[in-house]
């Protein structure tokens, strides 16, 4: 029997047969430009004004050395009624921006500034020094500028640094304590804010790659797994198949999204993964093409192994009885041979010696196949 599963007005669903579509690749999203800067009016600014000055939690550090089990050294460093006076940050002139050549990303922060109090205790166990004291960190209006391509890389999207630039009008960090420790450091820090001050964009490219780039690229590694298991037998393959795709407009991410059985590459119609490539620049900020093949791939698989099955009077232990008199309409003989409170279950599988189920879309519809 063929059913019409959604028709072509439904809200937010276009269902047809695409004009551009790019191959091998399941499933695509695309991002528009007003979709970062609206991002950037509502979670941003939301962000910067939860930011409170006042006191800050504690952070307390150890690391100890030795060993197996056996401690020998112990290095202590304990940051306490830390307290921020000043933040600011002015997010209507920082933006993130695409762009068709490279760096495709780019992020602009403008004139972040902060001013912050601490207590610090710095110490060893055994004793061979110990040294505490106050001390400030102020970083005054800095702006930043960094750049990034996103590639494939081992079948996952991946932040690459392109570029990267610091403004900054004055940093200093000064800690007063009563051991040489920290006139160490705010000696460092002098220095740094010298560096700060006249070439630190000669090393900051390489600061942020080895940096902030590994954390983001960790949080995606992190979150997003190359395959999803369906059941024991059948996988989705959600690698990244295709590169993805930049205008000063919108960018475009494939990912391939096809079904298989665990024992095999890939379903016998391969040559039909393609995806709606087509962007709608009128309207919409996050638009996702979606491919017959992900319904197709993963109806087969299931078909192939056998789950295509359903009994109701013991599904996973529980039972799910109907009653008879919801079918009278559809089967008026049933009300022939059973009372209209008669419990009625289904016990339905899908058989190997026919057609696999499968869908197509026909002229606007989206339409189901069941032998």
């Amino acid at each position: 029997e063929s059913y019409n599963l959604f028709p072509t007005n439904s809200s937010g669903v276009n269902i047809g047969i695409a004009v551009n579509v790019t191959e091998g690749a399941g499933i695509a999203f695309h991002v528009q430009q007003s979709f970062f800067t609206n991002l950037k009016t509502s979670l941003l600014d939301e962000y910067i004004r939860t930011i409170e000055t006042g006191k800050i939690e504690d952070i307390l550090f150890s690391h100890d050395f030795g060993m197996g089990d056996s401690t020998f050294f112990k290095v202590f460093l304990n940051l306490t009624n830390m307290e921020l006076h000043e933040f600011g940050l002015d997010t209507s002139a920082s933006y993130l921006e695409l762009h068709e050549a490279e760096p495709n990303l780019e992020l602009f922060i403008s004139d972040l500034n902060m001013k912050a109090t601490l207590d610090f205790h710095f110490g060893t166990e055994p004793y061979f020094l110990d040294d505490h004291g106050d001390g400030h960190f102020y970083l005054g209006k800095t702006s930043i500028r960094l750049g990034y391509a996103i590639e494939r890389i081992n079948g996952r999207p991946t932040f690459v640094t392109k570029s990267a630039t610091v403004d900054s009008e004055d940093f200093s960090l000064v800690l007063d304590g009563s051991a040489d420790f920290s006139r160490v450091i705010t000696q460092m820090s002098a220095a740094l804010e010298q560096l700060v001050k006249t070439n630190i964009n000669d090393y900051i490219l390489g600061v942020v790659d080895a940096t902030i780039t590994p954390l983001i690229n960790g949080a995606i590694t992190s979150k997003y797994n190359l395959e999803y298991k369906i059941t024991d037998d059948v996988v989705i393959d959600l690698s990244s198949s295709v590169d993805p795709i930049f205008t000063d407009e919108h960018m475009s991410l494939f990912f391939k999204a096809a079904a298989r059985q665990i024992s095999q590459d890939s379903p016998p119609f391969r040559e039909n993964l393609r995806v709606p490539s087509e962007v709608d620049t009128s309207g919409r900020q996050l638009q996702i093409g979606i491919s017959d093949f992900i319904f197709n791939s993963t109806l087969y698989s299931l078909f192939k192994t056998g789950f295509l099955k359903l009994d109701t009077q013991n599904f996973n232990g529980t039972s799910f009885p109907v009653p008879a008199s919801n079918f009278f309409i559809i089967f008026p003989t049933l009300a022939e041979k059973y009372g209209a409170e008669d419990d009625v279950f289904f016990r339905v599988t899908v058989q190997e010696t026919v057609n696999p189920p499968y869908v197509e879309i026909v002229d606007g519809y989206l339409h189901a196949y069941l032998d």
